[in-house]
């Protein structure tokens, strides 16, 4: 039977994607790929990958902005905070120069942890998974863990999700950040939305208008792409997995492509453009339709 990981509930195939199965829970209306591949496939296929690890996109990370988010966080003196796959420790690097603290960045690219390391020059890098972080950690807590664009990687999303919970420091604060699976703001930037779609179109041989009106439906997962992103992930899906887990408080929301902390790389140009982020940006808080679901998780 087919089960999901965050609610419990039976799944159900509902289409096919690059040649894998999707599967949909009607519970907690989150998404992903009905047979997973293997670890040792998954650590193979991103071996090397490196996303924007490019020295001049640290300027993109280190702005007045995310400053200011990171200031909301009500952080102690000498934070200690954790870069979940940072893919490069921008982050990380960021954090330490804006005053805040020391930062521990741990991802299992051997590439992006030199990286971090060599170019980034942050002392504390891990190069192995969260879950083997008591050999690291050494019963350490942290102050800010972030864990941006990772769990839509990985086989078991939710296991990752708890075991950093558990770093969290009586006071501290952890954020998940992934496409947001229900997210329809992709109809905003049509030419991005088709880039999609055509995936589904071509996977099932269905026709453009059956395609489009599927694209509306719960059933689809924005952000879908194996065996890239294997999932599609819901708010609803992370509260239920933190149900019965009474010592946490978890607050769900979206933040738009066009969201200056969320997608420090997104770039708009010209007025029409502007226009359609602004827009995009008042949907995704009064709809919560926007492509990044944004979870906070705390300590009560």
């Amino acid at each position: 039977m087919d089960i999901c990981i965050f609610c419990s509930s039976r799944r159900e195939v509902t289409y096919s994607l690059n040649g894998s199965s999707i599967s949909y829970c009607r519970c907690c209306n989150t998404s992903g790929v009905s047979h997973l591949p293997s670890e040792s496939e998954i650590n193979n296929f991103y071996q090397g990958f490196n996303f924007q690890t490019d020295l001049c996109n640290y300027d993109l990370i280190a702005t007045p902005a995310i400053k200011e988010w990171l200031h909301g966080f009500d952080l102690p003196q000498n934070a200690k905070m954790l870069d979940v796959g940072g893919g490069g420790g921008f982050f990380a690097k960021a954090f330490q120069e804006f005053g805040f603290g020391e930062s521990t960045y741990v991802d299992l690219d051997s590439g992006a942890c030199d990286f971090a390391k060599d170019q980034m020059e942050l002392e504390r890098v891990i190069c192995d998974s969260v879950e083997n972080g008591d050999n690291y950690f050494k019963g350490q807590k942290f102050d800010f863990i972030y864990c941006r664009h990772v769990v839509e990687h990985l086989v078991n999303p939710a296991q990752l999700i708890m075991q950093c919970a558990e770093l969290l420091s009586e006071k501290g604060t952890f954020i998940v950040q992934c496409p947001n699976g229900l997210s329809k703001e992709g109809l905003l930037y049509p030419r991005y939305w088709m880039k999609f779609l055509r995936k589904t179109k071509c996977s099932n041989n269905w026709s453009w208008p059956r395609t489009c009106l599927f694209s509306l439906t719960k059933k689809y997962g924005w952000g879908l792409d194996p065996m890239r992103h294997l999932w599609a992930i819901s708010g609803a899906g992370i509260q239920h997995l933190f149900k019965d887990q009474e010592e946490y408080v978890v607050n769900v929301r979206s933040a738009s492509l066009a969201d200056k902390v969320y997608s420090p790389y997104w770039r708009t140009t010209g007025y029409f453009k502007r226009w359609i982020a602004k827009l995009a940006r008042f949907c995704s808080k009064q709809f919560g339709l926007g492509m990044h679901l944004v979870v906070e998780i705390r300590r009560k």
